[in-house]
């Protein structure tokens, strides 16, 4: 599902996406499911109608995105520039990045990777 940067994705569909490019996935009846927490929500046939692995709202979630984020240091600098936009003075910096929610780092990972979300 790799998107471009003009494309705007649903949460749901941004999820996957990052859930895709972290390798988060396992297999249901041969299709891969790009989910990691909780039950999968499927229809009869068994397709996967929403991810459940979910970092805009899920605090663990957010922080393995963050943390598969840090691997790569140019990636975390795009998040870094992303998340602190404007960039604030130390005291504002240590406090926005512990006040930081999950919906907040996940849209700055999102920005950082070229994910445009809706």
């Amino acid at each position: 599902m790799t998107t471009t940067a003009t494309q705007k994705l649903t949460r749901a569909e941004a999820c996957a996406e990052l859930a895709q490019r972290m390798g988060l996935f396992y297999q249901i009846d041969g299709e891969d499911v790009y989910a990691k927490f909780g039950e999968i929500v499927t229809d009869r046939d068994n397709v996967l109608r929403l991810p459940i692995w979910n970092p805009f709202t899920s605090r663990d979630a957010a922080a393995e995105l963050v943390t598969w984020i840090a691997k790569d240091f140019a990636l975390y600098h795009r998040f870094d520039m992303a998340f602190f936009d404007p960039l604030p003075n130390e005291t504002d910096f240590n406090l926005a990045a512990f006040l930081a929610t999950p919906e907040q780092i996940t849209l700055a990972a999102c920005k950082a990777l070229g994910i445009e979300v809706e």
